[in-house]
């Protein structure tokens, strides 16, 4: 029989689980197995799961391990996804590693594909490894970068509204400088989907370069009024969800009614300021494939002449626009099951909007706080362009 224990140990190694944002959130779903392997359950959850919270359809994976000797050991673990349909299971073979002392250096490592699951064997220096399916970035982390920037001329910091366990749900604006020109309102969101990470760093990228002395930033904080929500899901974020904000919450990347309180807390936000411009940062699994989600055929086509296929990352934009998704589909209008933020902006306040999805896989923090920098200025030079 398999042992559980909250800081589940097996000689000198530990899994650590419930931390901000650890998957699976409980030891309840972590093992020994009878080889002295570890054994990790992502799709645990509290309560039975839907979406992609149910057992076998999740993308998110987060625990800590400590190394308690003076040296190397090796970590062997399957990381049992339950996936026995397969159907996820290629977008699982690898991991992304910290090791204690590495900053933010992210290193991504191969795992073995099993029938359900993969395995990760790995040697593990002393002190606390990070091993995760993509690189961590929690509620707390976002709360505390964006205060760190509530100092900066014009930025100010609060809170939209509360999630269902009453977290506050952090936002940040960018006032314009004093200008006798038109101020537009820009609205940035992120982590409808608490797997998605790359949203934060991406927002992080964005809001450094606004607030830096670079001659382009200052001119765009005189024409426009930055809306930053990089956390819109805080208790999946928190919890170790996936995509939903509980086991059977709310997608909040859908504009359907929904009983939840951070889908509210959004929607109030949205109707209050109304915004010309909206961004909506995501990241799915797929290796080599950006997503370039957009309203219209002219938008998503410029905009990918100005930000090109990232070749030499090995990716290339995977483009969709309204009337594209509805050919594809075979159908005469978006269904209120599929329509999200981006219609929702279009249809109420006949904004330009884009959804942008920027995988992990190759890439740096670093990195993605410059794709975040490169597709903001993308996205205002293609407005400028066709309005």
């Amino acid at each position: 029989m398999n042992r559980v224990s909250q800081r589940l140990e097996n000689g000198k190694l530990a899994i650590i689980t419930g931390f901000d944002g650890a998957c699976p959130f409980s030891a309840t779903g972590v093992s020994v197995l009878p080889d002295d392997s570890f054994e990790v359950r992502p799709s645990w959850r509290k309560s039975p799961g839907i979406s992609e919270e149910a057992p076998g359809c999740g993308n998110r994976f987060s625990i800590k391990v400590e190394n308690s000797d003076n040296t190397h050991k090796v970590f062997r673990c399957f990381i049992n996804w339950e996936d026995h349909t397969q159907k996820r299971l290629n977008l699982h073979d690898w991991a992304c590693v910290l090791f204690p002392g590495a900053g933010e250096a992210w290193q991504i490592f191969p795992t073995q594909l099993r029938p359900s699951g993969a395995n990760l064997e790995i040697s593990l220096p002393p002190g606390i490894t990070h091993i995760a399916m993509s690189p961590y970035y929690s509620y707390g982390m976002c709360v505390e970068y964006l205060k760190s920037k509530a100092e900066k001329p014009g930025a100010k910091y609060f809170s939209i509204g509360s999630s269902q366990e009453t977290r506050e749900i952090p936002a940040l604006i960018l006032q314009p400088a004093s200008s006798t020109k038109q101020i537009q309102d820009i609205m940035i969101m992120a982590r409808n989907h608490a797997y998605e990470s790359a949203g934060n760093f991406c927002c992080e990228g964005m809001i450094d370069f606004l607030t830096s002395t670079i001659f382009r930033a200052k001119e765009l904080r005189k024409k426009y009024r930055f809306h930053f929500l990089p956390m819109t899901n805080p208790d999946g974020v928190h919890n170790g969800m996936c995509r939903l904000t509980a086991p059977q919450g709310a997608d909040l990347n859908r504009c359907r009614e929904q009983d939840d309180d951070a889908w509210r807390s959004i929607k109030n936000y949205l109707d209050e300021v109304k915004p010309e411009l909206f961004i909506n940062i995501h990241n799915w699994l797929y290796k080599d494939t950006d997503g370039l989600l957009g309203n219209s055929r002219e938008f998503t086509e410029k905009f990918a002449q100005l930000m090109p296929d990232m070749y030499h990352e090995g990716k290339h934009w995977y483009k969709e626009w309204i009337e594209l998704f509805l050919e594809k589909q075979n159908l005469e209008s978006v269904s209120d099951k599929t329509r999200s933020w981006k219609d929702y902006v279009l249809d109420n306040f006949n904004a330009t909007a884009a959804c942008l999805e920027f995988p992990w896989f190759g890439r740096s923090c670093q990195r993605m706080r410059e794709i975040g920098r490169q597709s903001l200025t993308t996205f205002i030079d293609v407005c400028d362009l066709i309005n």
